[in-house]
């Protein structure tokens, strides 16, 4: 499935408490992340300021920050290094790209109600609009759209 258009992006620095941010325009924010088991977390977290600073409701802040941490989740379970992540703010919906260093494509698993995991992109599918991937450099870039219901601009 391919994203809709969103435009170009003009971009500017930003500093955030999580680490260097990067502005675009349409209204999007991004970050690298290290490697590491507290990615997921600081993802969450990140998305959740962006969409807070955007006047997004808390109920959709949480699927936003669920997609992204789950997506983040599985980069660092099954990719490698870098690890980029970028919200963009579609009007109607966020578009969540997460980025990483494998080309490797992502597989939704079929676990049994025993395995203790196999169940994120199933969880990203149950919130988003619509999930893909595309290559991206030496990697890949996942992506999901997520409604959000944002007030009159």
């Amino acid at each position: 499935m391919r994203r809709r258009g969103l435009g170009t992006s003009e971009e500017e620095r930003v500093h955030h408490p999580e680490g260097d941010v990067v502005a675009h325009h349409p209204p999007a924010a991004s970050m690298e992340l290290t490697f590491d088991p507290s990615a997921p977390a600081r993802a969450r977290a990140f998305s959740w300021g962006v969409l807070a600073s955007w006047g997004a409701p808390e109920a959709r802040r949480e699927d936003v920050g669920l997609a992204l941490s789950e997506l983040v989740a599985n980069a660092i379970r099954h990719a490698r290094p870098p690890l980029r992540i970028r919200v963009t703010d579609a009007r109607t919906h966020v578009l969540v790209e997460v980025c990483d260093g494998s080309s490797e494509a992502p597989r939704r698993r079929n676990p049994t109600p025993r395995d203790m995991d196999g169940r994120g992109l199933r969880i990203v599918e149950s919130l988003a609009l619509c999930w893909g991937w595309r290559p991206h450099g030496d990697g890949k870039c996942i992506w999901c759209e997520v409604l959000v219901t944002q007030p009159d601009r």
